[in-house]
């Protein structure tokens, strides 16, 4: 889109523009690893595989959408046969779990374009549901279980296709509740209704259920349903996933009976390790014995071309909100970062800073630390902090300033600005202009290094210190309409 000139937009355009969603390519001069394969939505609906060291550039399951580079920390996979045409087992005699092709009614591609394979539960009464054991590393901690599942609706269809139960019990029924949960065991479950779209009330940190059962729409009427569990406290580290057959939302009682016709096409099982219950997090593919690690994405652009005093707009999408998680790290002309958009585990928003000090016009939200490094948060205001973790759509504008024009830091949040600039007295850049690199989605500061997880749409850098409503037009629809 050309330059909109005159009005509240930039009257320049920027000299840097990192437009990952529409090039789907990284520009030249951003480095990137990652030393594993690693999946992702492609354009055409189907979950593709990257190779190692390739980048994935993602889309909107609903609406396939370009949401730009994906970026994630490092996760693994603890479910083995993840595709389930092998090494599952049925609950009632009877059940089966077949290849749909070769029934002309009902052929189906899985999610990664594959012949799906559907259920059929019997007409014997019993619990009617596909499973296998799994076993965890650690107890007493958040994971995240998922399965995509699709409707049998052509054909002789299954009386049992509507309401499709995710459990995590087995053996971690003889652990104790979780650390803060009610209840008196370590096992779990959540009914997904795939006619209404509707997900069981299950009371949070009940049981081994922590919370984030959600139903995400992919193409083809397929869902990817998954909640977060703990295994809770005790010795045992086995268990059992189930996806079963109940009549309701109550869940699977075990005298359910079937027609022998099928009911939901199955694939993709996950059990992955969760920081947070309420994350988002890409399919890892594991369809022998074992748990599978997909590594890190790590990217860096060095001697990027741009000085300060600069204004930097960035687009994206977060799915995940802990440990204060770096939007990028940017040096100039010293050993390490100097500035460190952030997000915290509550939602605040703001940045770190290793030269000088800072003050905001925020009463209350920030101030420099007894190290020197420098704090600035918004945590109730408006739309920033609300519904900010999903992968949900936001855009940022920052301005850093020039200290010989007693410019200072101001920060504008989905078109709010979270203070002016005005009030906030910083030695912050001093003769530290020139740009050596900029990290995206991590910075060598901190106590650890904070991953970012979540989708670059783009990062724009004006060679600017754009004034406030330039900061909000930018950025108060989230799809850049200066640019």
């Amino acid at each position: 889109m050309g330059l909109q000139i005159g009005g509240k937009y930039p009257t320049s355009r920027p000299s840097i523009n990192w437009d990952f969603a529409n090039a789907g390519s990284l520009p030249p001069g951003i480095e990137f690893d990652r030393s594993t394969i690693a999946t992702y939505l492609d354009r055409d609906g189907f979950i593709k595989t990257a190779k190692p060291n390739v980048p994935r550039f993602d889309h909107d399951p609903t609406t396939l959408e370009p949401l730009g580079l994906l970026k994630e920390d490092a996760r693994t996979n603890y479910l083995d046969n993840t595709d389930l045409k092998g090494g599952w087992s049925g609950g009632t005699a009877g059940d089966t779990f077949v290849d749909s092709l070769g029934v002309s009614a009902q052929q189906e591609k899985s999610p990664d374009g594959d012949s799906a394979w559907y259920y059929s539960p019997s007409s014997n009464s019993g619990h009617h549901r596909y499973y296998k054991g799994v076993t965890v590393p650690t107890l007493d901690t958040t994971y995240v279980v998922s399965v995509f599942a699709k409707r049998v609706l052509d054909g002789n269809v299954s009386n049992l296709n509507r309401y499709l139960e995710i459990e995590v019990t087995g053996n971690f029924t003889g652990n104790a509740q979780p650390t803060g949960h009610t209840g008196t065991h370590g096992g779990s479950n959540v009914t997904f209704d795939l006619q209404d779209e509707q997900v069981e009330v299950v009371t949070e940190k009940s049981w081994g259920y922590v919370g984030n059962a959600r139903m995400v729409k992919y193409p083809n009427g397929w869902y990817r349903c998954s909640y977060c569990f703990n295994p809770g406290v005790g010795s045992t580290f086995t268990g059992t996933v189930w996806f079963g057959h109940p009549t309701t939302l109550g869940g699977d009682v075990g005298n359910e009976t079937g027609n022998g016709n099928p009911s939901f096409y199955l694939w993709g099982a996950n059990v992955q390790n969760a920081v947070t219950e309420d994350e988002c997090f890409s399919y890892i593919a594991q369809d022998t014995q074992g748990s599978t690690t997909r590594q890190k994405d790590n990217l860096i652009a060095r001697n990027p071309d741009f000085t300060f005093p600069a204004t930097i707009v960035t687009e994206f999408t977060t799915l995940t909100r802990k440990y204060a998680r770096r939007l990028y790290g940017i040096n100039p002309e010293s050993g390490s970062d100097t500035i460190r958009p952030y997000l915290s585990d509550n939602g605040a928003m703001g940045y770190y800073t290793t030269y000088g000090t800072v003050s905001t016009d925020d009463t209350g939200t920030g101030g420099a630390s007894a190290s020197g490094s420098a704090l600035l948060r918004q945590t109730t205001t408006g739309d920033c902090s609300q519904n900010f973790y999903g992968p949900t759509k936001h855009a940022w504008a920052l301005g850093f300033g020039d200290t010989e024009n007693s410019q200072g830091f101001k920060l504008c949040c989905n078109g709010i600005m979270q203070n002016s600039g005005n009030a906030v007295g910083s030695t912050l850049h001093g003769t530290h202009k020139n740009v050596i690199y900029v990290k995206i989605g991590y910075s060598s500061q901190g106590d650890t290094p904070r991953e970012w997880c979540g989708h670059y749409k783009s990062i724009r850098i004006y060679s600017d210190y754009l004034g406030n409503d330039s900061m909000i037009a930018l950025t108060k629809d989230y799809n850049f309409a200066g640019v």
